[in-house]
């Protein structure tokens, strides 16, 4: 996986960012991972994704849907286990702790960045 920051509007929203980089990676997502933490910040981009589930996860996560020029699309801000979300319009999700103080000033519209 890749390391990178996220930011928005020049802000940085974290330095803990994940990219997955191939099929393995996005497919695996947070299975089988140690959890994400809003301590940290930390989240998971994945690439090519607009749908996620939580089945075998055991705490709820934030999950962004993002279109390919970075724009937020959707959030769901508590998904909690065994469930499935997703948006068709979207060319990347990103996974976050489900109470993270910067996930919750997020919104629909906004541009995102990352690298």
């Amino acid at each position: 996986m890749l390391n990178a920051t996220l930011t928005r509007e020049g802000a940085v929203l974290t330095s803990d960012l994940r990219i997955c980089q191939n099929f393995w990676e996005r497919g695996r997502g947070l299975l089988w991972r140690p959890p994400l933490t809003a301590a940290r910040g930390d989240a998971l981009l994945i690439p090519k994704c607009n749908s996620v589930h939580t089945f075998w996860m055991g705490y709820s996560i934030a999950v962004v849907f993002i279109g390919k020029d970075g724009t937020v699309l959707k959030i769901c801000p508590g998904l909690p286990p065994r469930r499935v979300v997703g948006h068709k319009g979207a060319r990347y999700t990103l996974e976050v702790a489900a109470d993270t103080a910067w996930v919750q000033t997020l919104q629909v519209g906004q541009r995102l960045q990352w690298g």
